[in-house]
């Protein structure tokens, strides 16, 4: 089979097409990116000299060059990764996370849809369902609720192609992940920015009071999880993806601290919470575990690879 990814150069992404170029199914990976501040070719640098993969530097919404790309390789599966994806910027300025991942979705579906793409995965998140309170967890029926700009866009683009499956019989499946952690995600985000800012001896912002609660998976077990379903899922569904590995802000703070042997009270800067902030996520996996999946990494293990990945990269 030749597969498509959207947004591989991304951090789920480039971790994605790297397990794709070691599946004997696979003869071809094709690389859809950008390349936004969020992606870049050093992510991908390893994957260069491999004859199965191809990279192919295209905004999504360009719909007849994903057209092109799909026909010149013969293309007939797709992962959809490539997204807008910080929830301050959306907050700070929304317009491109409504480019990106609604219209980019829309792109996508309607160049795999023309050109008979036998199976679409829509990769989507946790965040469209808003937040929980103290007990229960989301599952697949639990309702939309987003919370931010970049959620209620994931949001949109779950609704569009939900709308593809049940106006075109397309053969596409949506999954819903919980916080990725691992290698090549981009500083910004809040365990590489934990990493960076301990290195540098910097302060650690942490909004409110730092406990807010996520549900966390290492993306190895992230891009397992999309192959399981991409394999072994039904057309038309939703699959939630977690590893019920649930911590909050100070506690993820502390654990890192430990690893880089410095005290988490020297480096910890509570600030202003931020606007919309969610308190708790927690993922019911049940269904994706129905498919015969399960996570081969707790935090502590995933933890210290990913503190280490980073530390060797400085």
């Amino acid at each position: 089979m030749n597969i498509l990814v959207t947004g591989g150069s991304g951090f789920i992404g480039s971790n994605l097409v790297e397990l794709l170029l070691n599946k004997t199914k696979v003869e071809k990976v094709i690389n859809v990116d950008c390349l936004t501040y969020a992606s870049s070719k050093t992510n991908d640098r390893e994957f260069h000299d491999n004859p199965k993969y191809f990279f192919e530097r295209i905004d999504i919404r360009e719909t007849r060059a994903i057209i092109d790309v799909i026909n010149r390789f013969r293309v007939d599966n797709v992962f959809h990764l490539a997204a807008e994806s910080h929830v301050d910027n959306s907050i700070n300025n929304p317009f491109p996370f409504v480019q990106s991942n609604c219209v980019g979705t829309m792109s996508v579906l309607e160049a795999s849809r023309v050109t008979g793409i036998k199976k679409f995965i829509n990769v989507s998140t946790d965040e469209v369902y808003g937040a929980l309170g103290e007990e229960g967890k989301f599952s697949e029926n639990s309702p939309i609720d987003p919370s931010s700009p970049y959620s209620s866009t994931k949001a949109s683009a779950d609704l569009i192609v939900a709308s593809y499956v049940k106006t075109h019989s397309f053969p596409a499946i949506t999954t819903r992940c919980s916080n990725n952690y691992g290698p090549k995600q981009h500083v910004e985000k809040f365990i590489p920015k934990v990493i960076n800012n301990i290195y540098y001896d910097e302060k650690i912002p942490v909004y409110g009071d730092g406990k807010n609660i996520r549900d966390w998976i290492y993306v190895g077990d992230h891009c397992r999880a999309l192959w399981k379903i991409f394999t072994s899922g039904e057309t038309g569904e939703v699959y939630n993806i977690g590893a019920n590995t649930e911590k909050t802000n100070l506690q993820i703070i502390q654990q890192i601290c430990r690893l880089m042997k410095v005290k988490s009270k020297d480096h910890i800067d509570f600030v202003t919470d931020r606007l919309g902030h969610d308190y708790r996520y927690a993922i019911d996996n049940s269904k994706l575990r129905n498919l015969g999946w399960e996570s081969m990494y707790n935090f502590s293990q995933g933890i210290k690879k990913t503190v280490n990945w980073y530390i060797d990269k400085f």
